[in-house]
């Protein structure tokens, strides 16, 4: 049976598993400032799930009101892409703005920027992603770890749940029905326990993926594949 503890001195470790090639984010990796009013930046995002096809959207935010001044829809379902923000109203050299990206297809009411970063005065920093992966695997348990950007409003929107296979998909998949349901005093970021009811526990040597997503659209933003040993 898999049992990997991750601990406070385990930082590498933890960093090679939430960047190997079995694990899904969401994160803006570069940033690039092209003039006043704008900027380019690199998008990470699953290849599996559902609504991928519906793409993503970037905002721009005034850092101080944390009002929206402009967005900008990012079609495709490309893994990996580079994304161009352009609007007058802005000036990347002498305001502060935070830039985020999310899934398009969730409820129009939920801030789901599963990715974020901050221009400041044309100084970028503080790059904050959505991630979700396994610490501990028993045949009963499955005890995993999310982030989501302190950005991301109503994380009572999120669900954490294990679906067979390698790939995201949909609560309806869920292992069981188990799903772990966020509340809106749950933390950004944190460590959460899916147990599982006897005559339901994991069949050793079967490949299973952890999803963490947004509703009502049910769109994946984070997880991690593995094989229960």
């Amino acid at each position: 049976m898999e049992n990997l503890i991750l601990t406070e001195n385990s930082i590498n470790i933890e960093e090679a598993i939430q960047n190997s090639s079995a694990s899904s984010v969401t994160a803006i990796t570069d940033v690039q400032i092209i003039q006043r009013n704008e900027l380019r930046i690199k998008i990470r995002r699953p290849s599996t799930g559902t609504g991928i096809k519906y793409g993503g959207i970037v905002y721009v935010f005034d850092e101080e009101t944390g009002q929206k001044i402009t967005e900008t829809k990012v079609p495709g379902s490309e893994p990996e892409l580079w994304a161009t923000i352009k609007d007058n109203k802005l000036d990347f050299d002498e305001k502060s703005y935070v830039i985020g990206y999310g899934p398009n297809n969730t409820d129009q009411s939920i801030n789901a920027t599963a990715a974020t970063v901050r221009v400041d005065s044309g100084d970028i920093f503080d790059f904050n992603s959505s991630r979700c992966y396994k610490l501990n695997v028993r045949n009963n348990r499955v005890t995993a770890k999310y982030r989501v950007p302190n950005d991301f409003a109503n994380v009572k929107s999120m669900r954490i749940y294990l679906v067979e296979g390698n790939e995201l998909k949909d609560s309806n998949h869920a292992v069981a029905g188990v799903i772990y349901k966020f509340s809106s005093s749950s933390p950004n970021q944190g460590t959460i326990h899916l147990n599982f009811p006897k005559g339901k526990e994991l069949t050793v040597g079967k490949t299973y993926t952890l999803c963490l997503n947004v509703y009502s659209w049910t769109r994946e933003i984070a997880g991690q594949y593995f094989t229960f040993y």
